[in-house]
């Protein structure tokens, strides 16, 4: 059995350095460029997240009644 890690597998171990920093902008810019989050992205979240909380005390009050019942 070989126990020697394969070079990916060292590589992707070590520290992130310069060349992996530029790959990451670049490709972070490609994103950005080619296909842009929603400028109301940050309103849907919060949105979301508000419903998913009433939706929660919701079942949690309705929950409550039935087990006074």
């Amino acid at each position: 059995m070989n126990t020697t890690p394969d070079p990916e597998t060292t590589l992707a171990a070590g520290p992130i350095d310069d060349v992996d920093a530029f790959v990451l902008t670049q490709i972070r810019h490609l994103h950005e460029v080619l296909d842009p989050p929603p400028a109301d992205l940050t309103d849907r979240i919060t949105f979301a997240m508000s419903v998913a909380a009433l939706e929660a005390e919701v079942l949690g009050q309705i929950h409550r009644a039935h087990a006074s019942l």
